[in-house]
């Protein structure tokens, strides 16, 4: 009998933030300058704040509590909002949900207050994600298709493909796969149109997944392989080890033994 063996699927996050190449010192040191213009200051430490969620999430969440006390104090609500957003994502990734959604609700009533549709949409997609692992899917639809709906809405394409691939990853956490790989390939399309490699990426890997789990390993290889290729291009380490993970993953289930251990081991490089 086969061990049970997980494939890493990937979820969107926050359409607030652009993926580059980020010189941390350098953030540091504008945030610590206080003859910088707040905004200036604000943009700096948010920049940290969330690029390291996941490499140091303790510190992304001490960052994102300094630029919160900060802004609350200037009365800034901009940047109160990002830092709520941070810390929801921050503590969805160490599965605090309970604090994440109290975060992300916070940072949702104050993008309401200022009418920002582009962090309302940004926050209920990650309330979606939340209300995912908690296995409350009936939520989690109804949150990531608000976001859905206001992306749309705002002409924002980019914003509609990390709804369409988080609602399509809902559909296969509950064995749903015709409708997880229509909804894959809608964020897929709209990604390759965008010019969005990150979406792409994604969205090869969760297509892959979908075949995998349907017995389709051929099928499945070459999509973790195209994912594996778009990461390694951004340079997504990350990304390259979750890649490696699945093509190990899939070769096992194919009973290829060999070359499963040897993915897995590029996994831990």
């Amino acid at each position: 009998m086969r061990s049970k063996i997980y494939i890493l699927i990937s979820l969107s996050f926050s359409f607030f933030y652009i993926r580059a190449q980020i010189n941390y010192d350098s953030l540091r040191k504008v945030w610590a300058d206080t003859n910088q213009n707040d905004s200036v200051r604000l943009r700096a430490i948010d920049d940290l704040a969330w690029n390291i969620r996941y490499d140091n999430t303790d510190s992304a969440i001490a960052y994102a509590t300094q630029q919160l006390e900060y802004s609350t104090l200037k009365g800034l609500k901009k940047w109160q909002a990002k830092a709520y957003h941070t810390l929801g994502t921050a503590n969805y990734i160490k599965s605090n949900y309970v604090e994440a959604l109290s975060f992300h609700q916070k940072g949702l009533n104050i993008c309401e207050e200022m009418e920002d549709k582009s962090g309302m949409a940004s926050t209920y997609n990650s309330m979606g994600n939340v209300y995912s692992d908690r296995g409350e899917y009936i939520k989690s639809l109804e949150y990531t298709q608000k976001s859905a709906d206001i992306y749309e809405q705002i002409g924002s394409e980019r914003g509609m493909a990390k709804a369409y691939n988080n609602m399509g990853g809902i559909y296969l956490a509950q064995c749903y796969y015709p409708k997880a790989l229509e909804l894959f390939m809608k964020s897929l399309h709209i990604c390759e149109k965008t010019g969005d490699k990150e979406g792409v990426a994604d969205a090869y890997n969760n297509i892959g997944i979908i075949h995998d789990l349907q017995n389709n390993h051929s099928e499945a290889l070459d999509y973790f392989k195209k994912y594996l290729a778009i990461n390694e291009q951004i340079d997504d380490k990350k990304g390259i080890a979750n890649a490696y993970i699945n093509i190990g993953t899939s070769y096992a289930r194919e009973d290829n033994y060999e070359q499963s251990l040897e993915c897995f081991k590029k996994s831990l490089l």
